[in-house]
């Protein structure tokens, strides 16, 4: 915004690489091969809050009668919220430890939140919330299924639109 660097890695939440993206289209461009996207639903509070315990106050019409009995009440947060200073870090550590338990591997340090995986060899993007799903047929759609037991997200659509950029089939 202002003319400054950024180096992303430094930051608690790294992007991944548009290249990332643009590879996923190339390979799913391949004959037999397919692209797809979905998004996680509610994708921070699916992860636990990590670290020291946390409390908030809600407002006041949404306090109990037993809460307005007491002078300032507060409130354990069990689940990561939205606008948590740390929620996004912790949701980008929950759903990597989710999707490398499907036995998706990441690619390396250049490209955050992209993975491989080797048996139904299949690329991964992820993006925040979006995912998107490059590989065979038959093969993308098993792993939309393996990644579907572990996180909630939309039903998969073939990749027209993702990070700004319309996809001309």
């Amino acid at each position: 915004e202002h003319g400054f660097i950024a180096f992303f890695t430094e930051v608690s939440n790294a992007p991944g690489a548009i290249e990332a993206s643009k590879v996923l289209d190339a390979y799913g461009a391949l004959p037999g091969h397919i692209t797809e996207t979905a998004d996680a639903d509610s994708a921070f509070t699916q992860a636990k809050p990590e670290g020291p315990p946390c409390y908030a106050t809600l407002p006041i019409e949404l306090w109990s009668d037993a809460m307005k009995k007491m002078e300032k009440p507060m409130l354990l947060i069990e689940q990561n919220i939205y606008g948590h200073q740390r929620a996004s870090n912790i949701w980008e550590t929950h759903c990597d430890g989710e999707v490398q338990a499907e036995d998706f591997k990441p690619i390396g340090e250049a490209w955050n939140s992209t993975y491989w995986h080797v048996v139904l060899r299949v690329l991964l993007f992820i993006y925040v919330d979006d995912f998107k799903l490059s590989g065979p047929l038959h093969a993308v759609r098993e792993a939309w299924r393996r990644l579907r037991k572990r996180i909630m997200m939309s039903d998969p659509e073939i990749a027209d639109r993702f990070l700004g950029c319309q996809h001309n089939i």
